[in-house]
């Protein structure tokens, strides 16, 4: 009876998400996972839209269990700002009130480029540093590995951001091959998602919650109150500054006087900022 617990237990339903630029990979990523389903009722290409503008939902079953799959619109878009896209992903997100167990950052296996990287600073920054303990890099076109002759360990320390950000994710690296329909290589993702939990759970936390994605957003919003604190202090303590050393009949003077203000002026209004937060916590 105690092994058909743990099994049943083994088989929780698992909800991930999947994140990238606006493309055909996540189209591709998508339709592999869902045409390995055991429930898949239709083909997956009348189901999934290559440019999503809300997030969309779909239900699999793989090896037994159940999987949630939340696509989300593309990041990198021309007609469609990131903030406005994070903010659709960050209400799917609240709408799942029991959190997510992975997200997907669904790359092409080309070089890693500065719209990537800052891509992945986007999503740090709007979802918190501890969103990575969730995050896997799920790399499409498998099959352009086996041409090159390289495995996803080669190919990732090739590139020294791409390493640091695959690094910096709990969840290994995954390569699918969209033009193979080896339901095989969906089950092992599925097994490295479920490494990834498992190693979350040990740690008490194995979702990303609605209150992880409250917590980064009040700490990016405090950030920027010092930031725009500092910049106000800093203007009003250089023009302090300057009207006190306009006595010293020298433009040396003068400018000690904007630069020492300007930056008692900041400090000041980093001070200021750092003793509201802490009155509000208490």
């Amino acid at each position: 009876m105690a092994t058909e617990m743990s099994s049943l237990c083994e088989q929780e339903e698992y909800r991930i998400m999947l994140i990238g630029k606006v493309g055909s990979a996540k189209k591709w990523a998508i339709e592999t996972i869902l045409n390995s389903s055991e429930e898949c009722e239709e083909p997956s290409e009348t189901k999934i839209n290559l440019d999503p503008k809300e997030c969309q939902c779909f239900r699999v079953k793989i090896e037994g269990r159940d999987v949630v799959v939340f696509d989300t619109p593309g990041l990198c878009h021309t007609e469609r700002s990131d903030e406005e896209t994070m903010k659709e992903i960050k209400t799917c997100i609240s709408r799942d009130k029991s959190g997510l167990h992975g997200f997907l950052v669904v790359l092409d296996l080309e070089p890693f480029t500065q719209e990537e990287k800052d891509m992945v600073q986007m999503i740090d920054s709007s979802l918190g540093k501890s969103v990575k303990d969730y995050m896997m890099p799920l790399f499409v076109r498998g099959n352009e590995l086996k041409e090159r002759g390289k495995t996803i360990q080669q190919f990732i320390s090739d590139n020294t951001d791409l390493k640091e950000f695959a690094d910096g994710c709990r969840g290994k690296p995954c390569v699918i091959d969209h033009r193979n329909q080896d339901p095989t290589q969906v089950e092992n993702l599925l097994q490295q998602i479920s490494n990834m939990v498992k190693d979350n759970k040990a740690e008490k936390r194995s979702c990303y919650t609605t209150n992880m994605m409250q917590r980064a957003e009040s700490i990016a919003e405090n950030k920027k109150k010092m930031a725009l604190s500092a910049n106000s202090g800093a203007l009003v303590g250089a023009t302090i500054g300057g009207a006190a050393s306009y006595s010293v009949s020298s433009w040396i003077g003068i400018a000690a006087g904007i630069l020492a203000g300007a930056f008692v002026g900041g400090l000041m209004g980093i001070a200021g900022i750092v003793a509201y937060i802490r009155a509000k916590r208490h």
